[in-house]
């Protein structure tokens, strides 16, 4: 009864648009009643549908096609999730009650609700990827280890050819997104220049096909130790190796400091805590790590820092915003609303100064934490604390291989952003998914494999929710 009433209501809705919109709302509508559809008749393919569809969404940013704003593709997505999640809620453990469910139930209502009560409808776009967050998480960990396991391989190859691109950006200055970004960003952050004279300071920091390098460190920081982590169980395998060398690659070529200290941090969690319990390789690395620090020196670090100048600029940012929200304690409560502190609030926090490099302040917050705390309140801080310490309690009692590369690229990430803005973008989409897969692998018990990569991965067999039925 579900189904057929699906089919007649979206049927009419395109229609509908058809006539009063446009073609423009009328094909979006009739791709979500697509897929609303198919979501009835075959929920498993349809799920694997949308994590390919979460994975492809940096690509189908860059063509303009269908892409009026740039909001587009992303509201499409979450629309196409939370369809899933509405269609799926009467079956056995789509919801589960956990710290996650709520913590991202309640960012999402916040977000909705503030930028909609701000701005209107015609700005909710804004909060897709908080919506599309909450929706991912749920099917997710409805999802059973065989599906789980193909959106680790796709988060790979995501890594690995956004990687691609962004090498071939900073050694040819090609491919350019001009649907994107119409130019590659260059400044003076190459690393080698301070340890090596005559190597020049001025270098292109590659984007792949993201609109800002950060915004690729970001999901390089979560892509590297999961596929370092991959290549630990498949040390035969000449294909994890090179993929290990192309994220590595992609890293440094986004000359992003968070990106590389978040992927620092998730490899030394892996070789601390996989499944091979490399501890003598882990210690050897952070010694070699801490020589080379002690090599450079103060004084070498000291004008890295100086040159690229914007780590006093974010702390400058963070004491603005913090002054403003303190002079409103009561506000800090639930928070000044998802998106609050933009350029035009921080400039007017100094006075009216302009957003250049030689200014105090950033365009945004610059901190994942800082902005969950001023635009979330406390609430939403409580929420996310509890949240990553039910996950990390559960993860704990996991036997499965795959959980520490999987819980490596979480915490990469969630190193990357004490200094970036991506927790609440793509980025955080994939940071959530990422953690759903750890708690899902924590329900699994050890076993015989049955995953698709039987051979490939030591992995356990699926011991939680039950697979649809047909």
């Amino acid at each position: 009864m579900l189904a057929e009433f699906t089919v007649v209501a979206m049927t009419a809705l395109v229609l509908g648009l058809l006539i009063y919109a446009g073609w423009l709302p009328a094909l979006a509508a009739a791709s979500i009643a697509t897929f609303s559809v198919c979501a009835v008749t075959w929920p498993r393919a349809s799920r694997i549908a949308a994590y390919a569809g979460l994975v492809a969404l940096p690509f189908l940013t860059a063509w303009p096609l269908l892409r009026p704003d740039e909001f587009s593709y992303p509201i499409y997505f979450a629309a196409f999730t939370l369809a899933l999640v509405g269609l799926g809620a009467f079956q056995p453990r789509m919801f589960t009650a956990s710290a996650g469910t709520l913590y991202l139930a309640y960012i999402s209502a916040a977000a909705s609700i503030f930028v909609v009560g701000k701005y209107g409808f015609a700005r909710l776009p804004e909060a897709a990827y908080v919506l599309a967050a909450f929706a991912t998480y749920t099917l997710l960990r409805r999802a059973d280890r065989r599906e789980r396991l193909v959106l680790v391989y796709m988060i790979v190859m995501l890594g690995a050819v956004q990687s691609a691109l962004a090498v071939l950006q900073t050694l040819f200055g090609w491919p350019v997104f001009d649907a994107v970004l119409p130019y590659l960003s260059a400044s003076e952050r190459n690393y080698f220049a301070y340890l090596l004279p005559g190597v020049t300071r001025l270098v292109t920091q590659g984007s792949g096909t993201f609109p800002h390098f950060n915004a690729l460190g970001a999901v390089l920081s979560l892509c590297l130790p999961l596929v370092f982590g991959l290549w630990l169980l498949n040390r035969q395998s000449v294909l994890h190796l090179t993929f290990v060398g192309i994220v590595t690659a992609g890293v440094v070529t986004t000359f992003s400091r968070g990106a590389l200290a978040g992927s620092l941090a998730g490899v030394l969690f892996v070789l601390w805590f996989g499944p091979t319990r490399s501890k003598r390789a882990t210690l050897v690395l952070a010694l070699c790590l801490a020589m080379l620090v002690a090599l450079l020196g103060a004084s070498v670090a000291n004008q890295y820092f100086e040159t690229t100048q914007n780590l006093t600029v974010r702390v400058q940012t963070w004491r603005t915003a913090l002054d403003d929200a303190l002079d409103e304690p009561a506000t800090l409560i639930a928070g000044y609303g998802f998106g609050h502190f933009h350029e035009e609030v921080l400039r007017a926090g100094l006075g009216g100064q302009t957003s250049t490099r030689q200014s105090t302040f950033m365009a945004s917050l610059h901190s994942g934490y800082v902005q969950l705390l001023l635009e979330f309140g406390v609430v939403g801080a409580v929420l996310f604390v509890a949240w990553m310490f039910a996950a990390l309690r559960s993860v704990r009692r996991s036997a499965t291989s795959i959980v520490a590369p999987v819980v490596g690229g979480a915490l990469g990430i969630l190193c990357s952003q004490a200094l970036d803005n991506g927790l609440f973008s793509y980025a955080g989409v994939l940071f959530v998914a990422l953690v759903a897969i750890a708690e899902g692998e924590a329900e699994c018990q050890p076993g015989v494999d049955e995953s698709p990569f039987a051979g490939t991965l030591r992995v356990a067999p699926d011991d939680g929710p039950a697979s649809d039925a047909h």
